[in-house]
């Protein structure tokens, strides 16, 4: 079996040219069973190199999508208390913004009264005099 120098200085060969028993052995350690202890969600026992790796990527999928909902869950609580908070406070902007047109028209209608008004002492005063 070839091995690679590990002691190998630059310059140095670590595996001779046309020895291909080290990439030949590392492809069998894809199929040979390797025990693994137990670790946050994946058992212990004996995988392959490549059934762990599939292990660990479906682990991760299974996390993600569970913070996915966490996240979800959050945006929604955060949704609903923010609504109940206005709800609370009386604020509605659709509501106070039909509130302050309505009292803008009323605002210039009496300013209008009021400019009849005073044009019609106006007139009342010019009479007199």
């Amino acid at each position: 079996m070839g091995l690679l120098s590990l002691t190998a200085v630059i310059g140095e060969s670590g595996i001779a040219v046309g020895d291909n028993r080290v990439i030949t052995s590392l492809a069998g350690l894809s199929q040979k069973n390797v025990s693994f202890a137990a670790v946050t969600g994946l058992p212990a026992g004996s995988f392959t190199l490549e059934g762990y790796a599939g292990a660990i990527l479906g682990l991760n999928a299974v996390q993600a999508a569970r913070a996915g909902d966490a996240a979800d869950l959050q945006g929604d609580l955060l949704e609903n208390v923010e609504l109940r908070k206005a709800s609370l406070t009386g604020v509605n902007i659709d509501e106070e913004l039909a509130s302050i047109l309505v009292f803008q028209n009323s605002f210039a209608a009496s300013a209008r009264v009021i400019s009849a008004a005073q044009e019609l002492f106006d007139t009342l005063l010019g009479i007199l005099r």
